[in-house]
């Protein structure tokens, strides 16, 4: 399951761009800048891309309040496009520019299309009618991806994590918990008494001794990638309600149901329901997965530093920015004029929308964490 935020829930990308194929022709307004951070421009079609995203759920949770909607959609809007500027910030102090892998990115988009569409043009502009992207946001949005992989191997250089793998165990020993859980995502109005009156049957189960893997199998989750081994989380890796759930447990224990905002197995933000289960650490996992985990220990650390990069940078809008009704955008890209050659589908920030380096069943945000000497 992924948070929309993470740090950056690393948007999983979908994409394409030159190739013989027509770029994509935007409105506009597509350019038109809304605002700055830390002095850089912020573009309609990012706004655009946040908005998109987010609105159906804030609606649900405002009831439709179109006031209080805005209000929402402005405050997370602000705060996902300052996670994006936040690992620019923190790549660029680490000697990591934007301008060294801008000859990256269409290698790595032609890659993905080919690993993940088996470089089927139709396919990609298929999925991307749904979000409206310009193909410089998703540049844009996989230029990050590229700077982000980089930020590791310099942590390691600069001595900035523990490099002893003994050291690495002892702080995930420490630091981690394992855990599994049940999950059903409200995706329609329609859907949401029924999946409260399962995840109430699936809690009475529990209560009588069943076993939560053995729901699983039953359709009693809807994680598409259910894990028989749990998951191993720190603190700060998922969405508020689970986190503060999961480490309230002993272990063994499984908790009430969690009414929670997360995303879906489709990038969709929408409510859902939890029922967590801690379990014992496996020592033989640990060893077995060593460097699986040491990668989330390291993305603890700069997970850390990313989030005291955000809470240094703000966004400010400009009179464009003001004078838009963030209820009712209109699509940053003209889709009836133009062959779309960009997909972009989440996966940031968003807990949020924005780049997340993390690619697991759970969701990313910034992490609080133990900074190596």
């Amino acid at each position: 399951m992924k948070k929309i935020h993470p740090i950056f829930k690393l948007i999983s990308l979908l994409l394409i761009t030159v190739m013989a194929v027509p770029l994509l022709s935007a409105c506009a307004q597509n350019k038109t800048i809304v605002g700055t951070v830390n002095g850089q421009p912020v573009y309609y079609d990012e706004l655009y891309f946040l908005v998109s995203n987010y609105k159906g759920s804030v609606e649900e949770k405002t009831g439709g309040d179109v006031a209080l909607t805005r209000q929402e959609l402005d405050r997370l809007v602000k705060d996902n496009i300052v996670k994006n500027y936040a690992i620019l910030d923190l790549c660029d102090k680490h000697g990591l520019k934007y301008s060294d892998i801008e000859s990256k990115i269409d290698s790595k988009l032609e890659q993905y299309i080919a690993e993940n569409f088996n470089g089927e043009k139709s396919k990609f502009r298929k999925s991307c009618k749904e979000f409206g992207l310009s193909e410089r946001y998703v540049r844009y949005t996989l230029g990050l991806e590229l700077l982000y992989e980089q930020l590791p191997a310099k942590y390691v250089e600069k001595k900035a994590v523990y490099t002893d793998d003994g050291d690495i165990m002892n702080y995930i020993k420490e630091n981690f918990i394992r855990v599994n859980h049940l999950v059903l995502f409200n995706d329609s109005e329609d859907e949401r008494q029924v999946n409260a009156d399962k995840m109430a049957e699936a809690k009475r189960l529990l209560d009588n001794k069943e076993k939560l893997e053995t729901l699983i199998g039953r359709g009693y989750s809807e994680d598409f990638n259910p894990s028989s081994n749990g998951y191993y989380i720190t603190k700060g890796t998922m969405v508020e309600e689970y986190e503060t759930a999961a480490f309230a447990l002993k272990k063994g224990e499984h908790s009430d149901i969690i009414s929670a905002y997360s995303e879906n197995n489709f990038g969709e933000y929408v409510s859902c329901y939890y029922i967590i289960k801690r379990l014992e650490m496996d020592d033989e996992y640990l060893k077995a997965n060593f460097n699986s985990l040491k990668n989330d220990y390291y993305n603890s650390v700069i997970n850390g530093d990313l989030e005291k990069a955000e809470s240094a940078l703000e966004f400010v809008p400009n009179k464009k920015y003001e004078s838009l009704d963030l209820a009712d955008l209109s699509s940053a890209v003209n889709l009836t004029a133009v062959i779309i050659v960009s997909v972009i589908a989440v996966v940031l920030v968003g807990a949020v929308v924005t780049v997340v380096i993390v690619k697991n069943n759970y969701k990313k945000k910034n992490i609080s964490y133990k900074k190596a000497p």
